[in-house]
């Protein structure tokens, strides 16, 4: 009899016994045996498994019994421990693997008093990531980075330089090289840097070190160098363990002393990455596009929830929604809960999920989450949440979604400056270089905040600094391109007294818009290191009762086309309302009222457009040979068909022309460049076409005069602009003039119109 036939007969025989108790002790709980084995992928017993037992539904967690010299293992529970319908999960280790498996319980296991799973072990899947490319900065390279793909004893060695500078015995030795390396992408249980590498005797005590980063600028260093001999033996880093996607390693010396200048040699055998790949899983993440909607009482909204299958296996996922949302009464969420169907790794389901309100729903904010449960594995869950704030006043407060650091040491994040609780996301001030007479303090960070927008759009902040002892404020100001900036308030506060500071924002402001805090002091010498300390800070927006709203757009503001021919425009009318509405749609202007010209359709309507929904149509204009040449006028009118006051227009031009593709130059601005003594212009030449639109990939050809005499040429970028940078001159003397003139404008299918250029030379002086 083998072992586990004898642990079948003992399970039996246990059970037996439980069943012939005296009547005195019916009511004490019976046990409930779990037994199996444990074997590696191959078959083989597995000896001394560690196996934990999860409750899923209880959370409770039990190690089970086992031998080092037995691939089997025991568990012994109460009956109340399991009941029917439970998910088991199994996490089993052993022979350097590892296994996850889930288990429901059924009613026959229950009267029976247990089970038997026997579990087979999976091999961790590893992955050597090796360098695919070198990225040469300073030093002699021998061989290259497929040298480093094998521990061979074939190496790819870089040699340093020697420095330039003077006075000699000043210069010194020093390299630096760098490799990518892609990185596996996956769960991952473990991800190490491996190096064999050494280099030659050092007489100047340089050694070499390693480092890595996931973006070219900030590295952070994994081993050093010492060895001086092949050992055979690798050095090794323990790298994060989400590390995916392109690794760039970073190799530099540690001595560059003035006048140390061996040139020492690094070799290096075999470098890799290696990912040490998780087993296979179960996986989901659950999300709400809308993180919070606002709707008055009486109306409704829909919020689409996305169920993604994140593991390695086919699985179908039940979905509930649950909240203060659902469980009011005069809220209606529809549906409550649906399942996904068998979804393929990495596959999605998409349900859109209707809420309504009624007029007595109270104005307040209500919670609304979508949880995802596995069906094939009950451990595997995960939860998405949303709000929705009931409003008749429709005031939205938008917070910070992200900072942007750019100088200051960070302490928190922004989700700290979500509420005025005394918790504080703070930046604080560092120091810049240069000579130590003229450094200062300074700071600055940015933030993201998509708003809303509404009819009021204000600004609050609840924020204060460190006593300061050198005059140092602090201001914030907004912008919506993160490039120009507008001042909103001034932090002189010293202690936080709960008050805010507010600025009113333009009324038609909405979309991502960037905040930005600075110092107001950089005065040389001033380098005390002040702190800002934000509490709250967001953006609200506030709009009246709820109403129809509409805009209308065409994507082409001007065309061109020749007498004949014709063209296309893209008209897209937008609901930008709170209720479901319908508009009328009327083209006019002289296109239209022109008998040689066809503009079709003329109107139409766009049926029922749901809050934010779209109706795009595109218009069809065509000409005759005897269509005057001229600029003709486009205009498409939206008005709602629930509301007429609701109205919005946009126009466009067609300009009628024979002569098309017709471009000349429109502007040459001149500037000058300095770089230490040296000096040059540089002329910014603008093409454009008869319409005004810049052209480009245009070949601008010209030639420099009067302080220079070079020629120059290249091509137009998207604005229709190229910049040509004469000569350099040292320290050329006060009134020097340099010239600019343009003797060629090319492009293929383009005629270049000499007479239409507004001009062709231009000059400035020093």
């Amino acid at each position: 009899m083998n072992k586990k036939t004898m642990m079948g007969v003992m399970l039996v025989a246990l059970i037996c016994l439980t069943m012939v108790v005296p009547a005195t002790m019916a009511d004490a709980t019976s046990p409930f045996i779990i037994t199996g084995s444990v074997s590696d992928p191959d078959g083989n017993p597995c000896n001394g498994p560690w196996v934990q037992v999860t409750n899923t539904n209880t959370s409770v967690s039990w190690d089970t019994e086992n031998s080092s010299t037995s691939n089997y293992y025991k568990l012994v529970l109460d009956s109340e421990d399991v009941n029917a319908d439970n998910v088991l999960l199994f996490e089993a280790s052993g022979c350097s693997q590892t296994k996850a498996v889930g288990h429901t319980v059924t009613q026959n296991e229950i009267d029976f008093g247990g089970f038997s799973k026997d579990i087979t072990l999976e091999a961790a899947a590893e992955a050597d990531n090796k360098t695919t490319a070198d990225i040469p900065v300073s030093g002699t390279v021998s061989g290259s980075y497929m040298d480093t793909h094998e521990s061979d004893d074939v190496y790819e060695s870089i040699t340093e330089v020697l420095s330039t500078g003077n006075p000699v015995k000043n210069r010194y030795s020093y390299l630096e090289h760098k490799w990518t390396i892609d990185v596996a992408d996956g769960s991952k249980t473990n991800v190490t840097f491996y190096l064999e590498a050494y280099h030659n005797p050092s007489s100047d005590g340089d050694d070499f070190v390693f480092a890595y980063s996931t973006d070219d600028s900030t590295y952070s260093d994994m081993v050093t160098v010492i060895k001086t001999a092949d050992d055979n033996t690798y050095q090794t880093y323990e790298l994060p363990n989400d590390l995916s996607g392109t690794v760039y390693i970073q190799l530099k010396d540690t001595d560059r002393s003035k006048g140390n200048q061996d040139l020492d040699t690094i070799y290096i055998d075999h470098l890799f990455i290696r990912s040490v790949l998780a087993p296979p899983s179960y996986g989901v993440t659950a999300t709400i596009d809308e993180a919070s909607q606002t709707v008055a009482p009486g109306n409704g909204t829909t919020y689409t929830v996305r169920v993604k299958n994140t593991g390695d296996f086919d699985a179908s996922y039940n979905v509930v929604m649950s909240g203060t949302a659902v469980t009011e009464a005069t809220i209606d969420v529809s549906p409550l809960n649906w399942n996904t169907g068998t979804l393929a790794p990495n596959a999605e389901n998409v349900q859109t999920v209707t809420v309504s309100t009624t007029a007595s729903t109270t104005e307040t904010t209500y919670t609304l989450t979508a949880t995802a449960t596995c069906d094939q594995d009950a451990s595997v869950i995960d939860s998405a949440a949303s709000e929705l704030v009931v409003s008749s006043a429709g005031c939205t407060d938008d917070k910070a979604n992200a900072d942007t650091p750019v100088a200051g040491t960070v302490t928190g994040s922004y989700p700290d400056t979500y509420e005025s609780d005394d918790v504080y996301e703070s930046v604080t001030e560092i120091e810049s270089g240069g000579k130590p007479a003229n450094r200062y303090s300074y700071l600055e960070h940015k933030w993201t905040i998509d708003v809303t927008g509404g009819s009021d759009v204000t600004f609050y902040l609840e924020a204060y600094h460190s006593p300061i002892s050198d005059g140092d404020d602090f201001v914030f100001a907004y912008s919506t391109d993160d490039s120009t900036y507008s001042d909103m308030v001034t932090v002189t506060k010293t202690a936080d007294d709960n008050t805010y500071q507010t600025f009113d924002l333009p009324s038609d402001l909405s979309g991502a818009v960037y905040i930005r805090v600075m110092d107001t002091d950089q005065t040389a010498g001033n380098k005390a290191l002040d702190t800002i300390f934000i509490d709250q800070m967001f953006i609200r927006s506030e709009s009246g009762p709820p109403s129809y709203g509409v805009t209308a757009t065409i994507d082409e503001a001007s065309q061109t086309v020749a007498p004949g021919n014709g063209t296309t425009y893209t008209v897209r009318v937008k609901n930008t309302g709170d209720f479901d509405a319908s508009y009328n749609v009327v083209m006019s202007g002289t296109a239209v009222t022109e008998a040689t010209i066809d503009v079709s359709p003329l109107n139409w309507n766009t049926g029922t457009l749901a809050p934010n929904a779209e109706n795009v149509q595109t218009v069809t204009v065509s000409t005759t040979a005897s269509t005057t040449e001229t600029t003709y006028t486009l205009t498409a009118t939206a008005t709602c068909d629930q509301d007429a006051s609701v109205i919005n227009s946009a126009a466009s031009e067609l300009v009628v022309s024979s002569v098309i593709n017709v471009m000349h130059i429109v502007s040459i601005d001149m500037s000058l460049k300095t770089a230490g003594p040296n000096k040059n212009a540089v002329a910014l030449v603008t093409i454009v076409d008869a319409a005004g639109v810049p052209v480009g990939d245009v070949t601008v050809e010209g030639h420099w005069s009067d302080a220079t005499s070079d020629t120059d040429s290249d091509l137009t970028d998207v604005n229709g602009e190229v910049a040509l940078d004469s000569d350099k001159l040292k320290n050329p003397p006060s009134g020097t003039v340099f010239t600019f003139t343009v003797d060629d404008v090319s492009l293929t299918g383009w005629t270049y119109d000499p007479a239409a250029n507004v001009e062709t030379s231009d000059s400035i002086t020093v």
